[in-house]
């Protein structure tokens, strides 16, 4: 917000109310898509279920995972892991990280050897 304030001081201008009848451009743009979604699938790969299995064997992301799965369940994590949880989701089993809000989640590969190569490569 500070950002958009100091970039808008350099400017002299008037902000001014108009009825939606009358700012039909921004109307347009505010509605809603005269489609709706017919089908959503989700792709499901082998490899998926290979990360999965793969959560158990990694200390770090065996606890994230853990945590976010069951979130009243009392969960040993590190002080770092702690103040990064909120950053982190499990959908489908998946451990997923976002930086922020408006950041796409990114899945959490294990760290194993293999496992890397199979997902780059």
């Amino acid at each position: 917000m500070a950002r958009w304030l100091s970039f808008f001081a350099e400017y002299t201008f008037t902000v001014e109310y108009k009825p939606g009848k009358q700012n039909v451009l921004a109307d347009v743009l505010s509605q809603r898509p005269d489609y709706e979604l017919a089908h959503l699938a989700y792709l499901e790969s082998p490899l998926y279920e290979l990360i999965r299995e793969a959560y158990a064997d990694d200390d770090d992301l065996a606890g994230l995972v853990e945590a976010q799965s069951a979130p009243n369940k009392a969960v040993e994590l590190t002080a770092r892991q702690r103040s990064r949880l909120h950053r982190y989701s499990v959908v489908e089993g998946l451990l997923y990280y976002q930086v922020d809000g408006g950041d796409e989640p990114r899945i959490v590969v294990p760290n194993d050897e293999d496992l890397r190569h199979r997902v780059l490569y």
